[in-house]
């Protein structure tokens, strides 16, 4: 349900909205409804509605907020709003981008410290969680075989995945993944001895 015309959008599989670009699934393995919108765009804003029909009623609120993706070149890194010439184009708001630090690619030695560090620039709002990868397998928050992940917020919001004693098998890909927000991927190689 949309909250901003309290409409009914679908029920189960079946589509109550007559606008083309709603779709409702459901995903057995996960068990999981997916409400899908394609070619979103500002009008779509709002709160939604998931209700499961149980004695109390379960429901679920998302705020969906509609933003600009992040450009892909930047005309003017370094000038302030003031700065840049009078037809340049004013940034809009964007979703939030990760960055691994010292990647695409590093390199360590075998039994060392790894501290793979993400940063995520939000110029919207702070992501409210952020899930490390390591290929597509979701690292545990608790400090399990000398994994830890400690995330910071203040300008930016700050993510350390800390693994103790770096095994060969730590190598692979890591995917630091904001919740609002685009990810961002490093290339991990622990070495085994002088390269």
């Amino acid at each position: 349900m949309r909250h901003e015309d309290l409409h009914i959008l679908t029920v189960d599989k079946y589509k109550y909205s007559t606008d083309g670009r709603l779709s409702v699934a459901y995903d057995e393995e996960q068990h999981e409804w997916l409400l899908k919108i394609q070619g979103v765009t500002q009008h779509d804003a709002g709160r939604y509605e998931c209700q499961v029909s149980t004695k109390p009623v379960l429901s679920f609120i998302v705020n969906l907020e509609v933003v600009d993706a992040p450009p892909t070149t930047t005309p003017f890194p370094k000038l302030r709003d003031a700065e840049k010439p009078a037809d340049a184009p004013r940034a809009e708001k964007q979703v939030p981008s990760a960055t691994i630090l010292n990647g695409p690619e590093i390199y360590v030695h075998r039994g060392s410290l790894i501290n793979l560090t993400c940063i995520v620039d939000h110029t919207t709002e702070r992501p409210l969680y952020i899930v490390w990868y390591h290929y597509n397998e979701v690292i545990d928050y608790e400090s399990v075989g000398g994994k830890v992940i400690v995330t910071q917020s203040g300008h930016n919001t700050v993510s350390h995945l800390l693994v103790e004693r770096a095994k060969s098998s730590y190598s692979g890909k890591y995917t630091c993944r904001p919740s609002n927000g685009e990810d961002a991927t490093v290339m991990l190689h622990v070495l085994n001895g002088e390269s």
